[in-house]
């Protein structure tokens, strides 16, 4: 009976996933046929050309969402390309619903910078200011708010949930095992609050990029903010009861300098060129239509962001499967020299390992490689970074966390609790499992690997990075710095730019000019669409079926082969507040 009702679902998911993507693929038929017809021309006088969202491509995109958008480094392409474009006269930045990151934030506002030299203009506008989307409306000439809008900062933070008093009340034991003395994501596991030294160093490296970031604002806006920022954060609930609001508060204060609805705004705009008519056009169509400059000398880009994860291709992820298939792109391109945009906080060992090899394959040929890190490179980031011929950094990077920890759980009492017990026997005494607590045999085991972890993570540091490994030591032990210290101990070597660091690419390289190729795979989406609703139907089907139900909590519950663990290579304080 069962079995029939999962083969009705079955054919039913088929049809269902087949029919979707008929009807996608009929929807990009039609769009191409009338995208001609729908783009907007360039070759219009005085055009606004507009940055939001719909812009930015995103690695947090929605399921359904293809996801089309530019990268960051297109981003500020469009921007050097308008510089010397007659008919772009002002950037308008529609800052509501833009995911940024401080990085992010900094280098577009840095080419904005040099837009801004040639006379034109840059206007930022948003419903809701949040702090790496003000960071970079911070770059524009005029800040413009919605009446309903407020400028919401709060500093970089780090709080954590911590289980120990949970995991006691459902009696379930987690073993952790760490490598660095201030190692310190395991300690959501056996504490109820940070600890003091945890404090200290989040303090620290915290401090540092909140001192760039209102250095770099303050400095932006020196001619209008009547209140210092961090003034604002810290009397925020107070100065907004005491005025009619928080737009017209940001005005009074000078964080912005109008109050405009979006029907306003375009009235806005006719004013500004004195009843001309103005062409707005958005960076996307815009880069669509540009030719950017072309050479033999060709640099290649790979983007590497998210948690680092084993297997193939994993939305959001970076896979060291789908890696490997990106290196080999670059392999057989014909490229002068490969930089790799980072910005992960670390994960599996075993796949920051393996990502390594894939760079140590490809360096060995000859190609210089320089790491660009963004807002976090640590941990695992920084064990697939230390083989590079350069690393650089953002100021607002976070980078280290030079440790190995693991924590594996069993739930024998929270078991015994409801009346399952677990026994048998075995032809040996080493029967690690999920149920039962570790013995010392397994703890022995474990601690020594991931101590033997922590060597080799000293080892390649020492050697990548041409450090003494005494001294490699002490500015490891899970530390996590921020790029200026960073560069000062000798794990990074410059603070700039992603452009700066191409340009030093093609130093490298031995080339006067070059043209980038951003280096991508193509996406499968009738295989994740798929994988999405057999996810659905799987899940649902073994809820309904005891049989099926029953083995995969006997698998959960007894996973036996392979020992229930991972080396982590994850900095988790790096996240936080970021």
């Amino acid at each position: 009976m069962f079995t029939d009702i999962l083969n009705r679902i079955d054919f039913f998911r088929k049809v269902l996933v087949n029919s979707i993507f008929v009807i996608i693929l009929l929807l990009v038929f039609l769009g191409l046929l009338i995208a001609p017809f729908l783009n907007p021309s360039i070759d219009k006088k005085s055009s606004i050309l507009v940055l939001d969202s719909t812009s930015q491509s995103s690695i947090n995109s929605n399921f359904f969402d293809f996801n089309t958008g530019l990268s960051t480094f297109q981003i500020i392409n469009v921007i050097e390309t308008a510089q010397e474009d007659n008919e772009i006269e002002i950037i308008l930045i529609d800052s509501s619903m833009m995911s940024l990151s401080a990085t992010d934030a900094l280098e577009i506002g840095q080419a904005l910078e040099n837009f801004k030299a040639t006379g034109k203009k840059v206007i930022s506008y948003g419903d809701f200011f949040f702090q790496h989307q003000y960071l970079l409306a911070s770059f524009a000439d005029e800040i413009l708010i919605n009446p309903f809008g407020l400028v919401y900062i709060e500093g970089y933070k780090d709080f954590r949930l911590y289980f120990k008093d949970a995991l006691e009340k459902y009696k379930i034991d987690i073993n952790t095992y760490v490598a660095g003395e201030y190692k310190s994501a395991s300690e959501i596991f056996t504490n109820d609050s940070m600890t003091e030294s945890t404090k200290i160093e989040s303090k620290r490296f915290l401090g540092s990029l909140w001192e760039n970031w209102l250095e770099i604002v303050s400095l932006n806006r020196k001619d209008f903010l009547k209140i210092s920022i961090q003034n604002y954060v810290d009397d925020i609930g107070s100065l907004v009861s005491s005025a009619k609001n928080g737009s017209e508060l940001a005005i009074s204060l000078g964080l912005a300098d109008k109050v405009l609805n979006r029907i306003e705004l375009e009235d806005y705009f006719l004013n500004l060129s004195d009843g001309n008519r103005k062409y707005y056009l958005n960076f996307l169509d815009y880069f669509e239509k540009i030719s950017l400059p072309e050479s033999s000398n060709k640099l290649a880009i790979i983007n590497a962001e998210g948690e680092i994860v084993d297997g193939d291709y994993d939305e959001n992820n970076l896979s060291n499967g789908h890696f490997a298939r990106l290196i080999s792109k670059v392999k057989n391109g014909d490229f002068a020299g490969l930089l790799i945009r980072l910005n992960t906080p670390g994960g599996s060992g075993f796949a920051s390992e393996s990502i390594r090899q894939e760079i140590l394959e490809l360096k060995k040929t000859g190609l210089p490689i320089i790491i660009s890190m963004a807002d976090i490179a640590a941990s695992g980031g920084y064990w697939i970074s230390a083989d590079a011929n350069e690393i650089w950094a953002s100021p607002f990077s976070l980078t280290g966390s030079i440790g190995v920890w693991t924590a594996v759980p069993n739930f024998e009492q929270s078991l015994n609790e409801v009346g399952i017990n677990y026994d048998g026997i075995s032809t040996t005494s080493f029967n690690p499992s999920l149920i039962k607590k570790p013995d010392a045999n397994s703890n022995l085991l474990l601690q020594n690997l991931v101590d033997s972890a922590y060597q080799d993570f000293l080892d390649l540091v020492s050697k990548g990075r041409a450090l003494d490994r005494a001294y490699t030591d002490s500015i490891s032990q899970g530390k996590v710095w921020d790029a200026n210290n960073a560069k000062e101990i000798g794990l990074i070597d410059q603070i700039g730019s992603q452009r700066n660091a191409l340009d030093r690419l093609a130093e490298l390289a031995n080339v006067n000019d070059y043209s980038i190729e951003i280096i991508e795979s193509e996406k499968n989406y009738f295989d994740q669409i798929e994988k999405y609703f057999s996810g659905i139907f799987f899940n649902y089907a073994n809820f309904f079926n005891a049989e099926k139900f029953g083995y995969t909590m006997k698998n959960i519950l007894n996973k036996q082969k392979p020992f229930p663990f991972q080396l982590n290579l994850l900095c988790l304080e790096c996240i936080k507040g970021l």
